[in-house]
């Protein structure tokens, strides 16, 4: 009888190990997808490009090579060059380029696009963007700045293209 009784307290000591065993691999485990979630939720809520109602799906009037000018570079020529989600500028000067993905917000009024600039140096451009025929109007506000232009006026603040599409 003693012999049972001690095998029943070694079975009663196992059963509790092995329940605080696993209720603490709940525990760990319900923490870790709420803090990977919460910072999945952090990481979108601080990131420009991935604002509500934005999408990768990328305009087929939009794409193609484009030539025109930019009001901050007046009389020369600059181009664009889109391809799927790619973005490609390139300004007169050797250094004014640069080359990026972008997502579009189609169904804002004007449409908007967020350009993720990822040469010469990681940054970000807000814009906003209408096509007509085969005529672009970009306007965009300075790298970094999480303002958006709001009409196609130029200013200091607002650079804008006007393109043809090639």
């Amino acid at each position: 009888l003693t012999l049972i009784k001690g095998a029943l307290k070694i079975m009663a000591w196992t059963k509790m190990k092995t329940v605080a065993v696993v209720g603490v691999a709940v525990i760990f485990a319900t923490g870790t997808t709420t803090l990977a979630i919460h910072h999945a939720h952090r990481q979108r809520a601080n990131n420009p490009m991935l604002m509500a109602g934005f999408s990768k799906s990328a305009n087929q009037s939009l794409q193609g090579h484009w030539t025109g000018s930019n009001t901050a570079h007046p009389g020369q020529t600059c181009t664009l060059t889109i391809s799927g989600d790619q973005i490609e500028y390139r300004g007169a000067a050797p250094n004014d380029w640069l080359r990026g993905t972008f997502v579009l917000n189609q169904n804002s009024e004007p449409k908007q696009i967020n350009v993720t600039i990822l040469e010469p140096a990681k940054s970000f451009v807000f814009g906003i963007y209408q096509v007509t025929g085969n005529t672009m109007t970009i306007a965009m506000a300075p790298h970094g700045s999480s303002l958006r232009p709001v009409n196609f006026t130029p200013g200091p603040q607002v650079d804008v293209l006007e393109l043809q599409h090639d």
